[in-house]
């Protein structure tokens, strides 16, 4: 696999508490926690980030015809909105 890189974060001690005592109730040290946490939010922007691309190209391909012609010439189903 890819070697992790080091990143050092600041958190205000009021944060820093809430967190570690959710990592010693999952068993896990406070940076795996962070590390846990940051890789879940990481994954479900690229997610979104891939489903808002997703929705310009079906906008593209809706406003312009011959794009979309040249999609159907594939035999590609697709449920078009309205846009």
């Amino acid at each position: 696999g890819v070697a992790a890189e080091t990143l050092t974060i600041r958190l205000e001690p009021r944060v820093r508490a809430i967190l570690a005592a959710e990592a010693k109730s999952n068993g896990t040290g406070l940076s795996t926690l962070i590390r846990q946490l940051a890789e879940a939010e990481a994954t479900r922007l690229f997610r979104e980030e891939i489903r808002r691309e997703g929705e310009r190209v079906v906008q593209y391909l809706a406003t312009h015809p011959e794009a979309r012609a040249e999609l159907e010439m594939y035999d590609t189903t697709i449920d078009w909105p309205e846009y």
